[in-house]
């Protein structure tokens, strides 16, 4: 399925995708590759593929399907505009959709993560809390990268 343009500013129609900061570097480095890792597999994904859900409200849901509540703090939310992406939903309940294209990391965008007016982080964590409203999201070549901290 591909949508145009038109559809895309429309219906705002994008890609959800969680991640780990462990991983924010490699994706900042070379976007987002199929693959199917443990946690796509322990919820029975086998294909080569980039997963993601198409509806922000989705990502409470996801969240508590694909990690513990200790990962929480340490996740972060990418999205990518799902124009000229050539997709399938796996299954329509859920949201649970896939691409077998690679994302570059100049179409990836990642939920702000540092909030100038409280001078903290925003972590997923947040966005569990508040909901989905007035969220400023940023291109990924463009964010600082921060790293887990123990």
């Amino acid at each position: 399925m591909k949508f145009t343009d038109e559809q895309v500013q429309v219906f705002n129609l994008y890609g959800y995708h969680i991640t780990s900061i462990e991983k924010l570097a490699s994706i900042k480095k070379q976007g987002l590759l199929p693959q199917c890792g443990k946690r796509c597999q322990q919820v029975g994904d086998i294909i080569n593929a980039i997963y993601f859900f198409p509806a922000l409200s989705l990502v409470e849901d996801w969240v508590s399907v694909l990690y513990n509540k200790k990962d929480i703090p340490y996740l972060n939310l990418l999205r990518f505009s799902l124009k000229d992406i050539d997709f399938y939903i796996q299954s329509s309940e859920c949201g649970d959709c896939y691409t077998l294209e690679s994302i570059p990391p100049t179409k990836i965008e990642i939920l702000k993560q540092y909030n100038s007016l409280t001078n903290s982080m925003f972590l997923l964590n947040n966005l569990l809390v508040q909901g989905t409203n007035n969220l400023t999201w940023q291109n990924l070549n463009n964010n600082k990268i921060y790293t887990k901290t123990k």
